[in-house]
């Protein structure tokens, strides 16, 4: 028995779908790859089986993530759309999948499948943005096209509207015979519901917009307390005798900070202290102020994500922004952002900012990340608070335990030996800072430098800051800080201890990471003249050997960049954009149904489409009349039947055959002529044998003579 040949969809109409919304991503992003992958897709019927498609996702995925990763595409090119789903990404690899749905069996389910994802990707690629001075390279040719993006998206909605048209009526060649008209009453109906739908659903959403915004925040919060167990780096004490206190939680290799920015982000501020205890342990003091609570100006109150400006010019002060987002494994109270920062977006439910400038959030998304807006780039800066106030910051950032006083005076009469009286804090700063620069060295395990250090101070002193001047001269970066934060204290210069990370490592998948080994320490000092805190670092530059990341294989660029993706869909989802713009769209729906309804000019363009519609439906309707002789001849006879049915007055039921039907006039002089038309019209209608016109012609002659006798008894 020969196989039934599997029905897929047309080629033609396969073309009018995927082509055009490819070629609008491949002139929008500069992708020609979008477009010719979208048309190896259109011809994957003729190439590959339909067994074998399951097989195709993960092909799909590299054809997508692998020419993502070789082509970026220009910031200036990307638009709104793009803050919801990143369009040159997620459109390809919906265009693929509609490749590879076109190739399996036609279904309705299917059509109707694929015509959703493809009404999604042209709507999409709907985003109109100013294209003024954009040039593309890789797609020749096309550069005037993107001038008249508006224009060429038109033509290609129209292109694919047809494509749609053949889609949705490919199962008008299925056996439609005997099928009850209540069908078209369902259909309509449910055609009537989705405006109402629409409508209702806006309706509870404008009503319970607060409600939502306050729920999603609750889920978001309760799925971050599902969270796996993070380790914090920050605390309000720290031990400087302990540099690898974080290693015990975590990997060097583990990355703990990705950066989005275009330039290296270098320092990021973690925690500021201003006392140190004698015996290596620096702390917030008693006497630092409350933090102040930042105030959420976010300008867009649909979205979960908040705007918390640190001062209040701080919007026309912020120039460059960089996104960044904290590993899963890895957890802090006070947010790692630089120095200059002026103003951060999250989704939390409150931030507070310290005296000392660090950031306090409450309960922060990480999966959301943050994204922090600055004055300029710098790799190195310090955060400008507090204002300074004599009276009040003198004896913080001076302090000095009294059993270390001794032996700093005497360490500064050996750097200054004409004293620090008549010298400015530039020429204090710039003798201390390149002195522990140049003189001491870096390491991780510092060990006495020789036996004349050991003879002078007969026994090392029991502070490592006293320890790490007066005996090893080698240490670490706390090491390094806390020094240079005790001598300038000393000299009389206001000084803070700073944590933080530096990140200056840029990974293969496009972003700048820090990991566990990338911790560190430096200083900020309040420059009177400038009237401004400074960070400056006094460790020694050759300590970033020791910070030095391993270059990551090809491996990991792939999954690294895979994994950027999906962490960017994530943070978007969690930020409220796909809420916000998804009661956008219902609501230009409402309106444009609005429009159509309510109008004078709308129920013109309403009529004028569903005259069009019917008259396609009806030229495809002949058309396929013209081809299919033995549809149109079957319909013919069912229609004649159905009319003497109708004439006796007593209608089939639906369960019962012709001849059970028939059996009910077994004593009417009009019995015999019925049954041999009804044995006659099965044996066309289920016959193997081509109908003929004569056959047509004697089949019609007996329904007429049939509904005279009819009409007579």
């Amino acid at each position: 028995m020969r196989m039934k040949k599997l029905q897929t969809v047309d080629f033609l109409t396969r073309l009018l779908l995927l082509l055009p919304p490819a070629f609008l991503i491949g002139i929008k992003y500069d992708l020609p790859h979008v477009f010719l992958l979208s048309l190896l897709f259109a011809l994957l019927p003729f190439l590959i089986k339909p067994l074998y498609m399951l097989f195709l996702l993960p092909m799909i995925v590299l054809m997508v993530v692998i020419p993502d990763a070789m082509f970026e595409t220009a910031e200036n090119r990307l638009a709104v759309n793009d803050a919801v789903l990143r369009t040159h990404f997620f459109v390809p690899l919906l265009l693929y999948i509609t490749g590879a749905l076109c190739a399996m069996r036609r279904t309705r389910e299917l059509c109707g499948f694929i015509a959703l994802i493809c009404i999604f990707c042209m709507l999409i690629c709907n985003d109109i943005y100013n294209t003024k001075g954009i040039i593309n390279t890789r797609f020749p040719f096309t550069t005037e096209l993107l001038q008249n993006y508006r224009m060429v998206h038109w033509s290609m909605t129209f292109l694919q509207s047809i494509g749609l048209l053949l889609l949705l009526i490919s199962d008008s060649r299925a056996n439609n015979l005997d099928r009850s008209k209540k069908i078209w009453y369902y259909r309509a109906a449910a055609f009537a519901l989705c405006p109402l739908l629409l409508f209702t659903m806006l309706h509870i959403y404008n009503d319970n917009r607060n409600g939502i915004k306050a729920m999603q925040r609750d889920l978001y919060r309760n799925l971050r307390r599902m969270h796996r167990i993070r380790h914090s780096r920050q605390n309000k004490e720290i031990n400087i005798s302990n540099p690898n206190a974080l290693k015990k939680f975590i990997k060097d290799d583990t990355v703990l900070i990705r950066v989005y920015s275009k330039t290296p982000p270098g320092y990021l501020r973690g925690r500021s202290y201003d006392q140190y205890n004698h015996g290596g342990y620096w702390q917030i003091s008693d006497k630092t102020p409350e933090p102040e609570k930042l105030r959420d100006l976010a300008p867009d109150k649909e979205l979960a994500i908040s705007y918390y400006p640190f001062t209040a010019d701080s919007m026309e002060q912020q120039t460059v922004q960089w996104e960044i987002f904290l590993s899963g494994s890895f957890f802090t109270d006070y947010l790692p952002i630089p120095g200059n920062t002026v103003a951060v977006e999250m989704v939390s439910d409150s931030a507070s900012l310290t005296t000392d400038g660090v950031l306090l959030p409450q309960k922060q998304s990480n999966a959301a990340g943050y994204t922090v807006h600055l004055k300029k780039t710098e790799m190195l800066s310090a955060s400008p608070f507090p204002v300074w106030n004599e009276k009040t910051h003198a004896a913080r950032y001076l302090q000095i335990p009294d059993e270390m006083k001794p032996g700093l005076a005497a360490y500064l009469s050996i750097l200054f030996p004409a004293g620090t009286e008549n010298l400015t804090q530039q020429q204090i700063i710039h003798r201390i800072v390149p002195y522990l620069q140049q003189k001491f060295t870096y390491s991780l395990n510092p060990k006495p430098a020789g036996l004349f250090r050991f003879i002078r101070s007969k026994q090392p002193p029991s502070d490592p800051v006293e320890r790490f001047l007066l005996y090893t001269q080698s240490g670490h970066c706390e090491l390094f800080a806390s020094a240079g934060v005790m001598l300038l204290r000393a000299a009389g210069v206001p000084a803070r201890y700073v944590t933080g990370f530096i990140c200056d490592d840029l990974h293969g998948a496009g972003y700048y990471y820090s990991t566990a080994r990338n911790a560190h320490a430096w200083l900020e000092v309040y420059d009177i003249t400038l009237k401004t805190w400074v960070a400056y670092d006094p460790t020694p530059p050759d300590y970033s050997g020791y910070m030095k990341n391993p270059v990551p294989g090809p491996a990991d660029v792939f999954f690294a960049k895979l994994g950027t993706q999906i962490r960017k869909s994530i943070s978007f989802l969690f930020r409220g954009y796909p809420g916000k713009y998804f009661s956008r769209v219902i609501s230009r729906i409402s309106d444009f149904i609005l429009f159509l309804v309510t109008t004078v000019k709308g129920l013109i363009c309403l009529l004028i489409l569903l005259l069009i519609a019917a008259g396609i439906r009806y030229y495809l309707w002949r058309k396929k009349s013209r081809n299919d002789n033995t549809l149109r001849d079957l319909k013919y006879l069912y229609n004649r039947l159905h009319k003497i049915e109708r004439k006796t007055g007593k209608r089939r039921a639906p369960t019962a055959t012709w001849a059970e039907w028939c059996a009910q006039f077994h004593d009417t002089i009009w019995f015999e002529p019925l049954q041999q038309l009804i044995r006659d019209y099965e044996s066309m209608r289920y016959g193997t044998k081509q109908i003929t016109r004569e056959q047509l012609r004697a089949f019609d002659k007996t329904a007429r003579e049939l509904q005279t006798l009819i009409k007579k008894s």
